[in-house]
């Protein structure tokens, strides 16, 4: 194998430059076994969403209680009180997943056109992965239907006497 030992503060570091020397299946395995981190920091992150999806439509809810209740007292059924909620949902999940997208794409030319070529000499081309931003769209909203379900039980359950009193 072939390398150099680099000096610095924190002892000798080993750096590789030939990776030829490994195994292509070896270093496969590594490079996915790495990745798994990577999916296990998309699935906190997706979980930390959908409680912030809960906590948002509860507030909202609980600020609203007179309002859905005089819909109720109107005639609204509850299962057109739970779609409100899960549109609602949908719609803030879609408007967050069309920013998220738009100033990511930004921050990747960003990085690709100016900073990589500013730091390191060199550039890749940019391509516009439309499958994976479809699939961000359709987790988002998923996510969104998966944090507005309980909310809009609890929304769609309540006593519509107390809730007109509610202040």
């Amino acid at each position: 194998m072939s390398g150099c030992y680099k000096k610095s503060g924190f002892g000798n570091i080993f750096y590789l430059f030939l990776l030829k020397t490994i195994p292509d299946p070896v270093f496969l395995n590594i490079f996915d076994r790495t990745f798994r981190v990577t999916y296990v920091l998309e699935l906190i992150a997706l979980s930390v969403s959908v409680l912030g999806i809960i906590n948002a439509l509860m507030t909202v809810i609980a600020e609203r209680r007179r309002e859905l209740a005089t819909l109720r007292a109107l005639g609204v059924s509850r299962s057109q009180i739970q779609k409100l909620i899960f549109w609602e949902s949908c719609y803030v999940a879609g408007l967050g997943a069309g920013l998220g997208i738009l100033v990511g794409l930004a921050l990747s030319v960003l990085l690709i056109k100016v900073i990589n070529k500013q730091s390191f000499g060199w550039t890749i081309q940019f391509t516009l992965p439309w499958e994976t931003l479809g699939m961000a769209i359709l987790v988002a909203l998923l996510a969104a239907l998966l944090g507005a379900w309980g909310p809009a039980r609890w929304a769609s359950r309540q006593v519509i006497a107390e809730d007109l009193r509610y202040e």
